[in-house]
């Protein structure tokens, strides 16, 4: 999956791979910070991000790392119903 972080460097952004389609990112738009985790697809021999994922404010970003742990057993409890 290398070809994607090569062709994030190229439009200038480095993306964190998380598992085999999803990737974690810093970006910019319309002039706010965004962090994102996104399942990415190929088309055409080109890598694009997917509507499938989240796109959050570095502020909210911290509270979801501050909560993880609470985030996962809340996650776990529902799977196991």
């Amino acid at each position: 999956m290398n070809p994607v972080i090569e062709q994030e460097k190229k439009n200038g952004h480095d993306v964190l791979l998380i598992t085999e389609n999803v990737y974690a990112e810093v970006s910019e738009f319309k002039g706010k910070i965004y962090c994102s985790i996104r399942k990415w697809f190929e088309k055409d021999k080109k890598f694009y991000r997917s509507r499938n994922g989240i796109n959050v404010e570095p502020e909210d970003w911290n509270d979801i790392v501050a909560k993880i742990e609470e985030i996962d057993k809340f996650i776990q409890e529902e799977l196991d119903r």
